[in-house]
């Protein structure tokens, strides 16, 4: 996520891209997105497993801003905000498609809410591990 051109980078990993963009988007977490304005998706890496993911995650968090940077350029050079027709509802000059009989049609989904993994499980079970009933 960034602010805009060679603005804020936020790095992030999460099992569901489409909602954590929206949730970025409209400012649900406190910090330094929210802070920042980093509202536009510029590069993203799906992955399989979620031990990659944070792998990866890490790995890009050690580097320096200019490597950032250059990443972000090589895929897309023009920093295009890579989710910017995923929410339609937002956009106010959008004129929503109507079925033959005049009822509105319902929105498609976004193709990369089938990027899932088993992160939510993970920290459900690593949670389930760490409370105190379980120590018992």
């Amino acid at each position: 996520m960034a602010s805009r051109r060679n603005g804020a980078i936020y790095t992030g990993m999460t099992a569901n891209l489409t909602a954590r963009v929206w949730k970025h988007r409209n400012g649900v977490f406190d910090g330094f997105t929210k802070q920042y304005g980093c509202t536009r998706l510029v590069w993203f890496q799906p992955f399989a497993w979620v031990v990659e993911a944070i792998r990866r995650e890490k790995q890009i968090k050690e580097r320096k801003r200019d490597w950032k940077l250059a990443l972000i350029e090589r895929d897309n050079p023009d920093c295009l905000d890579l989710a910017a027709d995923w929410f339609p509802g937002n956009d106010p000059d959008r004129v929503p498609p109507v079925e033959e009989n005049g009822t509105p049609r319902p929105a498609l989904p976004c193709p990369t809410t089938a990027f899932r993994s088993g992160c939510t499980d993970v920290r459900r079970d690593r949670r389930r591990r760490n409370h105190p009933a379980a120590r018992l």
